[in-house]
């Protein structure tokens, strides 16, 4: 078993952080917990250079406008870095309406990761790729985790490079240098769109829980207000109508998705962009 002061999300979206949360080894919002990266090696040099201009107003494109569970959000991709911003923006309002308010979240966020690295001892950074992907030579992870390293040099700072394999079901890990393990998992992808996307992380989730710990430092009020937090986003969301409610929610979603891919196929809608995330 591996103890950290901090583990974090370097992307490439929303599945590296929600398997860390499920696997109770993250207690706070970090930066890359829900947006889109290109690669480890530019999620580490973004890390490195402090996150300067990674959210610049001119440089952000729409790519795609996507239904999610309960909103229909608006996915602008920074044209140069590549990164994608896809839950900040809603279909309703204009980039520069929230864009002020979208640069102090991610600000604050920011200062968070930093400043708990900082002070950390021992910290775990996780990238899992896009399983439509292919893995990253091991130079990438080696560049990735140096990167890190040089910009933390007071913290004993791990890398995990998690990928997509075909192999057993159980994740084989590889340690390719002290520090950096790359990690080859079974990941089924759920595709719902040209964007939005997740996959199956039981099998991760269940590496985590076993090899990785993560003391929650939280007071018990810090613990109250994330749960009185955690539980309204959930109503606001889905209701109050428990798990019914999230289950056939969940339904409806799918069914728009499966009706969406079927009108793009007979080149019934009008807005038709590669599949570039």
């Amino acid at each position: 078993m591996r103890e950290y002061d901090i583990a974090f999300s370097m992307g490439f979206g929303c599945g590296c952080s929600q398997a860390l949360r499920a696997a109770r080894l993250q207690y706070a919002s970090y930066p890359m917990d829900w947006i889109g990266s290109p690669g480890v090696v530019q999620s580490a040099a973004m890390i490195a250079a402090d996150f300067r201009d990674w959210l610049v107003r001119d440089e952000m494109e729409l790519v795609d406008v996507r239904r999610g569970t309960g909103t229909i959000n608006r996915a602008y991709a920074n044209r140069r870095t590549g990164f994608v911003f896809g839950h900040d923006f809603h279909h309703d309002s204009d980039i520069g309406e929230t864009y002020g308010a979208v640069v102090a979240k991610y600000d604050r966020r920011i200062a968070r990761l930093l400043e708990s690295l900082r002070q950390a001892r021992r910290a775990l950074a996780m990238f899992v790729e896009h399983p439509v992907r292919k893995r990253v030579p091991d130079e990438d992870v080696l560049r990735a985790h140096q990167i890190l390293a040089d910009k933390f040099s007071g913290v004993a700072i791990d890398l995990l490079y998690v990928y997509h394999t075909d192999g057993p079901a159980v994740p084989v890990e590889t340690e390719i240098a002290p520090g950096v393990i790359t990690l080859g998992d079974a990941i089924r992808q759920l595709e719902y769109g040209l964007v939005s996307h997740t996959f199956d992380r039981e099998g991760l989730i269940r590496y985590l829980v076993t090899h990785v710990r993560v003391p929650d430092m939280r007071t018990e009020e810090e613990k109250r207000r994330f749960a009185m937090a955690a539980e309204g986003k959930r109503n606001r969301r889905f209701g109050t109508g428990g798990a019914l409610a999230y289950w056939w929610t969940k339904q409806q979603y799918r069914l728009h998705r499966k009706l969406e891919k079927k009108l793009r196929e007979k080149g019934l809608l009008p807005i038709d962009r590669p599949f570039w995330f």
